[in-house]
């Protein structure tokens, strides 16, 4: 029975002198009383911008914090924002200028006015700057056209992040217009533009999650334009039939075509000479033959400041061979303008005699 009581007395001291070991270990965290902290933010969110971030959080009946603490780069770097907030729920917003380029990780605490600390909260952000502006370009110019009435533009499909492309004119009213066109939209349309205005576009970009646009440069466009035929002339033909005159070639109906002679046939090649009546730079023909007929084969094009038909001085700018169809687009690239077009027809497709035809010819440059 001794020996019993002893063994539970040995047991009993060594478990007081164990607890009060542990507590000698973990006392201070008592000291000083009950650790307290400061209410943290809610709903942290960091959007992207141009050389800064936006900081956007709520504090919850937090009346007490005097400052909201950021740090970033392993807390080398830091701003305290100063708050006021209600005894409700506040809605904050900050902008914080980051001049180097990077993405950056941030820790948000809060400081009371009695200068006790929340937890910190992290979130992330990317502050872009001139090299991301550097990787960006405009967007590629399908076709521009100018119709007189309107100028239209269509664009190569848009690069990510691309908000919209803006284009500026003039129109007649002698007011500079700026028209936009968003990613989704592949056409832009200018209204009223005035002869010979100055077209200049740019892109604008919005990385994902920013807040800020990127506005790239500038740069002009040059609207291939339709030329108006109304004042043409055709100065001399090498031979036309009657009822099928040269001059149908630029009456805008294709139901009507100019026609070689064929009573008595005339030879090879078939010309005439269009006066433009002031010189053009031409990039592009549109060639249109007779419906439904294949005798007209190859096409010719010249273009001369002398009318001399037969003049040493005309120069090429296009030629072509039907294949299929009624109609043959012709590019034109780095000729000189000129006043005076000489449409050439140097061969046949019929069978027997020389005939050719052209409905009509729609001629395409910058003004």
């Amino acid at each position: 029975m001794k020996n019993i009581l002893y063994f539970l007395f040995v047991l009993i001291t060594s478990m007081l002198i164990s607890c009060e070991n542990m507590m000698d270990k973990h006392i201070h965290w008592f000291e000083g009383g009950e650790k307290i902290y400061a209410p943290k933010v809610d709903s942290l969110m960091f959007l992207n911008g141009i050389n800064r971030v936006l900081m956007q959080f709520w504090l919850l009946e937090s009346p007490n914090l005097k400052s909201v603490d950021v740090f970033w780069n392993n807390d080398k770097d830091s701003i305290v924002i100063p708050v006021s907030p209600s005894t409700g729920r506040d809605s904050l917003t900050f902008s914080i200028p980051l001049n180097e380029e990077k993405s950056y990780t941030f820790y948000v605490r809060t400081t009371d006015v009695f200068n006790n600390h929340s937890l910190k909260v992290p979130g992330s952000a990317t502050s872009f700057g001139a090299i991301y502006k550097s990787s960006l370009v405009n967007r590629g110019v399908r076709s521009a056209q100018n119709n007189h009435s309107t100028t239209e533009i269509q664009w190569f499909g848009a690069p990510d992040f691309l908000f919209c492309t803006e284009v500026r004119y003039t129109d007649l009213n002698n007011e500079r217009k700026t028209v936009r066109t968003f990613a989704n939209e592949s056409y832009t349309v200018c209204p009223l533009p005035k002869p010979g205005s100055l077209y200049e576009y740019r892109s604008l970009y919005c990385p994902e999650n920013s807040i800020d646009t990127f506005y790239l440069d500038w740069v002009q466009i040059k609207p291939l334009t339709k030329f108006d035929r109304s004042s043409w002339k055709i100065l001399s033909v090498s031979d036309e039939n009657p009822g099928y005159k040269s001059i149908n070639v630029l009456d805008g109906n294709l139901s009507t075509f100019w026609h070689s002679k064929w009573k008595p046939v005339a030879p090879l090649p078939h010309w005439l000479v269009i006066d433009m009546q002031n010189p053009k730079e031409i990039t592009r023909i549109d060639t249109y033959r007779r419906k439904n007929n294949t005798h007209t084969r190859t096409v010719e094009y010249y273009i001369n400041d002398n009318p001399d038909p037969y003049a040493l001085t005309w120069e090429q700018i296009a030629s072509g061979r039907f294949s299929s169809g009624d109609l043959m687009i012709l590019n034109v690239s780095g000729k000189a303008p000129g006043q005076y077009l000489k449409i050439l027809l140097p061969d046949t497709n019929s069978a027997g005699d020389t005939s050719t035809s052209i409905a009509e010819i729609e001629v395409f440059g910058i003004e």
